[in-house]
């Protein structure tokens, strides 16, 4: 089974398409321009995030990436990461913070405020440019809501509401053309999340079997550096190792 709309090469033309539409604007632009923000929260892994940025380069659009510095699943410090990042800032995408307001057990706005100052000051180290965007992480499970002054906050009711929003969570597809012909003539928000395109557009769990594979292979790759993990493996990836080892354990 696949669904058309999060094939990879239909989503970039939708996008593309919209343009007849609508001018496609960075969320650092949304407050003081008219157009359609193109907006991504990179939720699970940043590898998707800068594949989908390098299709949107082919037709000439430049949009939002934000990210967590606070995320269980990748590291935006790290070399292979903040190279993806910094190539994209470098690019002319706009890099904001996707911030997790349940990250830690500070929930009153002060904290809330500091710890997101200090987030933003990560991500500029790894991004070699000004954050001056963000969005809130599950704002519907947290219930938390604040706002940073030197920050566009993506929940602004200017740029946010039920009829200038769409969002692709939990891989609801979207007519993006329809979607920016209806906002003709007025500012809407577009947010589509990286780890749902691939190039067969399989839904649910695929995404997450993609992302499994995809750190299963960067881990062999980076311990076959090790002489004894390379010997111990021999010639035998360590998908099939994983895959032998899931047969046992279910017949065990």
């Amino acid at each position: 089974m696949t669904i058309d709309g999060f094939k990879l090469d239909n989503v970039i033309n939708a996008i593309d398409a919209a343009r007849s539409y609508v001018r496609i604007l960075k969320l650092q632009d949304g407050l003081t321009e008219e157009g359609m923000i193109l907006r991504h929260d990179v939720d699970l892994d940043v590898e998707p995030a800068y594949v989908f940025s390098k299709r949107l380069e082919e037709v000439d659009v430049r949009s939002t990436f934000l990210f967590l510095t606070t995320c269980e699943t990748y590291n935006v410090s790290s070399t292979r990461n903040r190279r993806m990042i910094r190539q994209m800032a470098e690019s002319g995408f706009e890099i904001g913070l996707h911030f997790d307001p349940v990250a830690d057990d500070s929930t009153d706005e002060t904290s809330l405020v500091r710890r997101a100052l200090s987030e933003k000051s990560q991500l500029e180290d790894v991004c070699g440019t000004a954050v001056t965007s963000m969005s809130l992480h599950n704002p519907g499970i947290s219930g938390l809501e604040f706002r940073v002054d030197s920050l566009v906050n993506a929940y602004d009711p200017r740029i946010f509401g039920p009829d200038i929003y769409a969002s692709d969570s939990r891989m609801r597809e979207v007519d993006i053309p329809e979607f920016a012909a209806r906002n003709k003539g007025r500012t809407s928000q577009l947010l589509l999340h990286p780890m749902h395109y691939s190039h067969a557009g399989e839904p649910y769990p695929a995404p997450m079997i993609e992302y499994a594979l995809r750190h299963i292979t960067n881990l062999d790759e980076d311990f076959c550096k090790n002489s004894a993990y390379k010997s111990a493996r021999r010639d035998v990836t360590l998908i099939e190792h994983v895959n032998e080892f899931t047969k046992r354990k279910r017949s065990s």
